[in-house]
Parts: structure tokens; sequence; C-alpha cells
């Protein structure tokens, strides 16, 4: 068996060698707090929305010859202005559906754990920093349940630590 640091290292090696790699067996996680965004939206014939979204938590696990696993959970606010009501406060909670590495750094795909309202779909793009033990990039949510004016994207910077 190969040690996790080993496998960080030979990841690391092999990007800087613009070989595909995927990582042989680590966990990514979000440490310290999450980021934050406010998303303005809608607007004729609908009210002008706004809500804020805290990343929660977020954790990836891959190993070879298993599928990816991990959640991560944001919560969103939508805030009051509207008088035909709003979404209030939701909590989004997703798993790793997919992840795919290649020698500019990674997408991770998320679906949502159950039928959340609104209906989202998310995923985290990043790219290797600190000589490959972490991903920097953003993890967004993208509103698919509405008509456009209502639909949303929200882009939560965020850096992946591997452990």
């Amino acid at each position: 068996m190969i040690s996790r640091f080993a496998s960080i290292a030979l990841c690391s090696l092999l990007l800087s060698a613009l070989v595909p790699c995927r990582v042989l067996a680590t966990t990514m996680s979000l440490n310290g707090p999450g980021s934050t965004t406010t998303v303005e939206y809608g607007g004729p014939p609908y009210c002008a929305y706004h809500a804020d979204f805290s990343l929660e938590g977020l954790i990836v696990t891959i190993e070879s010859n298993a599928p990816p696993r991990g959640s991560a959970v944001v919560e969103m606010n939508e805030l009051p202005g509207c008088p035909f009501g709003s979404l209030g406060r939701r909590v989004l909670q997703y798993r790793v559906s997919s992840a795919e590495w290649n020698s500019s750094g990674c997408v991770i795909n998320f679906v949502a754990l159950s039928k959340i309202e609104p209906a989202t779909r998310a995923y985290f793009v990043g790219s290797p920093v600190r000589g490959g033990s972490a991903y920097e990039g953003a993890f967004t949510i993208v509103r698919t349940d509405s008509a456009p004016t209502l639909n949303f994207t929200a882009q939560l910077p965020v850096t992946l630590t591997l452990r």
C-alpha cells in the first residue's frame, strides 16, 4: 500500500510532467470556515432577488479502483424583499457523483442528496497549488428548475487541502 504522502508526491510529480494523473488514495477537504457570496437574480416580470450562499463543508475522497465519494453542504438564504415571498433559508446537500483529473487540475461533480428546492447542480473546478498539496478553485452552484430569469449561478472560492 502506498502512503498518502507518497501518492500526493507522485501525483504532483506527474502533474508537473504534464501527464494526466489520478490520485491513488487521498482525501481533500475544506480547512476552516468556507467562503460566502451574494447572488442577485430575477427581474421583470418577477421580483429582483438576492441570496447569500455559505459553503459549510466540503470533503472528497479519491481512491484508485473506486468511485470518488464525498459531500458538500451549502447554506442558502434568500433575503426578503419581494411581496410574493422568498425561498428563505435552505440547506443544500450534495454528494460526489464523479471526478476527473488532468494536467491542469480537477473537476468534481456533485448531485443533490435528495430533492431540494430550488433544484440545483454543483461542481468544483480547481488547480493544484502549494506544490500539489492543495487545489484552489471555485465550488459552483447552478439553479436548474426555473425560468431563465430566476436561474442563478453562485461561485464560492475554495481551497481544498490534501490530507
